[in-house]
């Protein structure tokens, strides 16, 4: 019966399905298994809890699921240059992860968070551990890397940590002939002042967040005020894919000052009034009370209001 119903349908019949419910449809038959690959990017997504990489952590029993490596061939065109370099041989290997934090690793895992499950009365985590190669150096890497990825662009997480490592975004570009993106809800990620140009570009190209939290480690003035612009482009795009962020400084009200007249340079745009920004003071908030006072006459003639929420200071415009 299913299969007399027009294409529209059809559509809106899977739109209302999770994951698991079209992956049983994909299994059924061939023709099931098309449809749903035709239209998969308007359909629910796997979904993951969190997605890290480089980030193995004790502490609580964790239920870990090691994948091997697994050489696929595959049909799938690149632009010409590629093409070629990939038909010769690579001269130079290029890399999967950018650290940002150091010199490059040999060992870095990528690890997929799927959530806790109670098992034998033990508080379990069910995580999916991938060793890719950090370097690709023969074609045959270059198809594992591109399986992988695929298949990560297709699922959505609820929660991402790049605390050292990032994907390489022009081995992205490579493959897929496009900044390719990565569906997640909430992105957390730590930048300094070495690192910050990179990751902002990264964060503005491919990630799809719902909610950022930045963290700005022992980043001065100068250093804000030469990013401020890629800074602005997040409040510039659509109200569904942003509505909050969170600064986290540990710098002290100096810098705090610093950036208040930052944002009130940018709160003249009219895009920054559809939206809220908190600053997460490490600091007990007490100390920058006599701070806040002194601001309030200017951020009054731009009706910008505080609220006090724990911890943080969410300023919103009136």
């Amino acid at each position: 019966m299913l299969y007399s119903f027009p294409n529209e349908t059809k559509l809106d019949i899977f739109k209302c399905l999770n994951y698991q419910q079209l992956l049983a449809f994909k299994l059924s038959n061939v023709y099931f298994r098309d449809f749903i690959n035709k239209y998969e990017g308007n359909l629910a997504k796997e979904k993951f809890e969190k997605i890290s990489i480089g980030n193995l952590i004790g502490g609580m029993k964790i239920s870990r699921k090691f994948i091997k490596q697994v050489a696929y061939t595959f049909d799938f065109s690149l632009t010409e240059e590629p093409e070629e370099k990939f038909r010769n041989g690579l001269k130079e290997p290029i890399s999967l992860y950018l650290n940002v934090s150091g010199p490059e690793d040999e060992d870095v895992p990528l690890i997929l968070e799927k959530g806790f499950i109670l098992e034998k009365g033990y508080l379990v985590e069910k995580s999916h551990i991938i060793q890719l190669p950090a370097m690709i150096e023969s074609k045959q890497d270059i198809q594992i890397i591109y399986y992988y990825l695929k298949k990560l662009f297709k699922c959505s997480f609820k929660l991402c940590y790049f605390g050292n490592h990032i994907f390489n975004p022009k081995l992205i570009e490579l493959l897929f002939g496009e900044a390719k993106q990565f569906y997640v809800e909430n992105c957390n990620i730590t930048t300094q002042s070495y690192n910050i140009e990179i990751l902002l570009q990264f964060m503005l190209n491919n990630l799809a967040s719902k909610y950022h939290l930045i963290r700005l480690h022992h980043m001065n003035y100068d250093v804000i005020m030469k990013y401020k612009d890629d800074l602005f482009k997040f409040y510039q795009v659509e109200e569904t894919s942003l509505e909050k962020f969170m600064w986290n400084s540990d710098l002290g009200q100096i810098f705090i000052w610093n950036f208040i007249m930052i944002l009130l340079s940018l709160s003249q745009h009219p895009t920054f009034r559809r939206w809220y920004l908190s600053f997460l003071l490490v600091s007990a908030v007490s100390k920058y009370l006599l701070l806040i006072k002194l601001t309030i006459f200017t951020i009054q003639m731009l009706k910008l209001r505080f609220v006090m929420k724990g911890s943080s200071i969410l300023l919103k415009l009136q």
